[in-house]
């Protein structure tokens, strides 16, 4: 095969590698997952490292989700107990399944005030439970805060997340880029990473539906990778391109 002919082929193999691992659609993976839902006292809360919004007592679900990054419970609002189901909100996803738990705790506000009365109000005894609570409710009686660790990610990686109501990107501590922390009709954010480490996104159900969180996180190798495959193509046309000249002279 010719070193033309050859660098042909390894140019399409990059651009189709590139096109392959670009995402289609939200960022899919295995992420620890931690979501707290408690009375929020009638007020919206920000998403934020250190937050805790609820007066006591709060229902806890810490877990290992494994999906794509897409969640939304569209329904029109609603203040009743069960106006935004978690399944509902994880239904984009595939739902999930009891096998994505590594239960540890799972926690219930079940029949504690200000919830006696209510039905599917954060029983988050086992992972059926936890499906048929609900995250919110209108007028902020209630909220669920949400942890979601990221993983390591490169610096320069830009993350976009559509959301309603309020997310955040944390690494070390500190909050990277700008973004609506707090209630909101549905937005888009884009942050870009300042450093190589762990990165944490904060996340808040409040107000009732709709509650959207949509993350992309798009692969910065892939462009390094197309970039390098397309300067070795044009450098071997060129030596190709020599190289006939000087048969011809």
């Amino acid at each position: 095969m010719s070193r033309f002919k050859f660098a042909l082929l390894a140019g399409a193999a990059i651009l189709v590698g590139f096109g392959g691992t670009a995402h289609a659609g939200y960022d899919t993976g295995s992420f620890n997952m931690t979501v707290v839902t408690g009375d929020t006292n009638g007020n919206g809360f920000a998403a934020v490292q250190g937050a805790n919004p609820f007066s006591a007592p709060a229902a806890a679900a810490t877990f290992t989700y494994t999906g794509a990054l897409g969640f939304d419970n569209t329904a029109a609002q609603n203040s009743g107990a069960t106006g935004d189901l978690n399944s509902t909100f994880f239904a984009s996803a595939g739902n999930l399944a009891s096998t994505n738990y590594g239960i540890s705790p799972f926690n219930t506000l079940q029949g504690t005030p200000p919830f006696t009365g209510l039905s599917g109000i954060a029983n988050y005894d086992n992972v059926a439970d936890f499906l048929k609570s609900s995250g919110s409710a209108a007028g902020y009686l209630y909220g669920s805060f949400y942890t979601i660790d990221l993983g390591t990610l490169a610096k320069g990686t830009v993350i976009t997340f559509t959301h309603d109501d309020g997310a955040t990107i944390f690494q070390n501590g500190a909050q990277v880029g700008t973004s609506t922390p707090g209630p909101t009709t549905v937005v888009t954010d884009t942050v870009e990473l300042t450093a190589t480490t762990d990165t944490i996104l904060y996340y808040s159900r409040q107000n009732g539906t709709p509650s959207i969180l949509e993350v992309t996180v798009p692969e910065p190798m892939s462009m390094a990778l197309l970039g390098s495959g397309l300067v070795g193509l044009v450098a071997t046309v060129r030596r190709r391109r020599a190289a006939t000249a000087a048969i011809a002279g």
